[in-house]
């Protein structure tokens, strides 16, 4: 049943304190030029962050939206929501945040936002959506509110093909989006907000297991072909695979959610697959690390090509700044082994298998990319859950190991199985 969404009026709020937080401010239309210079590193303004923050806070009040919320938890709900729309341009934090308040249960707030492709506005709104959603989505959590906003200085037209283009998804989610906030000139295109809702009385996951497999829905190097495409790189039919994959909602999420032997979920955001894995080993109530087998990581074909590309790995750069220190090599991993994994010039270093798996592992996944970890012995039922969604790229990449929280790479699946035997003995 689709829900019923109040009709948005930016700025109208009930309580004096919000409203001051929220005065909304117009940039000026911006010249054509303007429009194309949109940089890909644009930032949100702390009074858009307010703003959005300040609507999200009268949908929730909507009589219902949800169960009411107490009065005392909007002050913190509006800073968490804005801390979670400032994360969303530098890919900080995880996907989703979870938002605890008290016996009413918790909300997940997810912020997603892109610069603009000028020639293709509505593939914006499409794949930002999506990932706002799916942050929501792979977590287990069904969305009940969506809420957009666009920069001030992209013309009118543009804008509406950008919120037309973030309607699409959430109409197949069942779901209205709620728009009308302009944002700063030099800011993000479009700025998607995704809100879900989890009772008190939900249970939690059991965390990652030594032993448990690990298992990725969507392929690799949608961001790759992203910058390529704003850098006027990429054919049609490279641009229409990017779109399948971008804008693909991990719809399974809560579904998956529900199995027994399914131990825990995160969503690639921002800070790509790495971040993800990090997510479940830090959860985990054991000192557990992932072991992944560079071989098996599904990678769109379009992405290989474009990693010696200049201008086109920024993201995967800034993530591995961050979070590369806990990626490491498998020390076991032999030489034969490092040829297998592709490296193909016959010196052993196996060096390119190596940078090319930590770019793709770093690498932003517009659109949202979904990460299992389940009991061995339930990856088919898994699998089979994602296939029956269409996701046909969905692959187990690895498993968990006893260890270090950290992320280790192994070149073929038998020095996977190896190296995981190992660390299991030494757990």
């Amino acid at each position: 049943m689709r829900r019923r969404t109040p009709p948005l009026i930016p700025g109208k709020v009930e309580s004096a304190w919000l409203t001051t937080a929220l005065a909304a401010t117009d940039g000026a239309s911006a010249t054509a030029a303007t429009v194309r210079e949109q940089r890909a590193t644009a930032l949100i303004s702390d009074g858009d962050a307010l703003s959005l923050a300040g609507d999200l806070v009268q949908l929730l009040r909507f009589p219902g939206s949800l169960p009411e919320l107490p009065p005392d938890a909007l002050p913190r709900l509006m800073h968490e929501t804005a801390a979670t729309v400032l994360a969303a341009p530098a890919g900080e934090g995880r996907a989703a945040r979870p938002v605890t308040i008290g016996g009413f249960g918790s909300l997940l707030l997810a912020a997603a936002c892109l610069p603009l492709l000028p020639e293709a506005p509505a593939a914006v709104g499409g794949i930002v959506a999506t990932q706002a959603l799916s942050a929501v989505l792979g977590l287990g959590v069904r969305p009940m509110l969506v809420l957009a906003g666009t920069a001030s200085d992209l013309p009118e037209g543009m804008r509406e093909q950008i919120v037309a283009g973030a309607r699409a998804p959430c109409a197949a989610s069942s779901l209205a989006l709620a728009s009308g906030r302009r944002l700063q000139a030099g800011s993000p295109a479009c700025v998607v907000l995704a809100v879900g809702y989890v009772p008190p009385a939900r249970f939690g996951w059991r965390g990652a297991l030594p032993g448990d497999c690990l298992i990725v829905a969507k392929a690799l190097g949608t961001d790759l072909l992203l910058a390529a495409w704003r850098a006027g790189r990429l054919s049609p039919q490279e641009q229409a695979l990017l779109l399948a994959t971008a804008t693909q909602p991990l719809t399974p999420g809560p579904l998956l959610a529900c199995l027994e032997r399914v131990h825990a979920q995160a969503v690639a955001g921002q800070r790509g697959l790495l971040g993800a894995l990090l997510e479940l080993c830090s959860d985990a109530s054991l000192s557990v690390g992932a072991l992944i087998n560079i071989t098996a990581l599904p990678v769109l074909p379009a992405a290989h090509p474009l990693l010696a590309a200049d201008g086109v790995d920024g993201a995967a750069r800034r993530n591995l700044e961050r979070d590369g220190a806990r990626l490491a090599v498998d020390a076991a991993w032999s030489c034969a082994a490092k040829d297998a994994a592709g490296d193909g010039d016959g010196d052993g270093d196996g060096d390119g298998a190596v940078a090319a798996a930590r770019l793709f592992l770093a690498g932003a996944a517009p659109g949202g990319n979904l990460l299992v970890c389940c009991a061995a012995e339930a990856a088919t039922e898994v699998l089979a859950a994602l296939l029956e969604y269409d996701f046909g790229n969905a692959a187990v990449i690895g498993q968990i190991v006893a260890g270090e929280r950290q992320v280790t790479l192994a070149g073929t699946r038998a020095a996977a199985i190896a190296a995981a035997d190992s660390s299991l003995r030494r757990g």
